[in-house]
């Protein structure tokens, strides 16, 4: 990772109008092994019983394992909440229902900080619900199949309406290189879709304001 880029992390910069701006994202890595550096990190924001609720579903369990073990090597009361699949076992989507679920359960283990699992579902889930509850969370990233990770949204099914909604970014992303290339194929794939999409949504938001104002 570019020292440039990491020169951004957690910085605050001055807009145009003279009002400023935080990067509410303190650390990512992208590195094998990663996981030790995140519970070291998740231990810096934490105190008294350290509680830490560690969020994924059936696919990424395999992948939530690791994290696990290393948050609690490093000190940490680790709960677990487990993102229900929907009927038939199909994968979950990320609605209102998930993200209530996430917030009782936040709420009533009295949790200090969510660690997300997993991809865009599980990130948007954990991102909104800790929004709600006010704590921080961070993420591992298991594919690269969208790219809002440290993002100030979450992608929301609101009563059966996919919403945009304004949320806390994660203080941390972290990944592990050799995980996101084991991802399965149309994972990757729909990333480099949702990649490839950026600069047309960008020229779309232009015109728009050149227009409308």
């Amino acid at each position: 990772m570019s020292q440039s880029y990491v020169d951004w992390l957690g910085s605050t910069h001055e807009r145009p109008d003279g009002s400023t701006f935080t990067i509410q994202t303190r650390w990512a890595a992208l590195e094998i092994g990663v996981e030790k550096r995140l519970a070291s990190d998740a231990a810096s924001l934490v105190d008294g019983e350290r509680r830490t609720m560690l969020v994924y579903d059936r696919r990424t369990t395999e992948h939530a394992e690791p994290v696990h073990r290393a948050l609690q090597d490093a000190g940490l009361n680790v709960s677990v909440h487990i993102v229900e699949d929907g009927h038939d076992g199909i994968p979950p989507s990320a609605d209102d229902e998930r993200v209530e679920a996430l917030r009782v359960a936040l709420q009533t283990s009295d949790t200090q900080l969510a660690v997300a699992v997993g991809a865009g579902t599980n990130n948007d889930i954990a991102k909104y619900a800790s929004t709600e509850v006010n704590i921080p969370y961070l993420v591992y990233g298991t594919a690269a199949s969208m790219n809002g990770y440290n993002s100030g949204i979450a992608a929301l099914y609101v009563k059966g309406l996919k919403s945009t909604l304004p949320c806390t970014p994660p203080i941390g992303m972290y990944s592990d290189p050799e995980i996101i290339a084991k991802a399965p194929l149309e994972m990757t794939l729909a990333g480099l879709g949702d990649l490839c999409s950026k600069p047309f949504a960008g020229a779309d938001a232009a015109v728009a304001r050149l227009v409308q104002g």
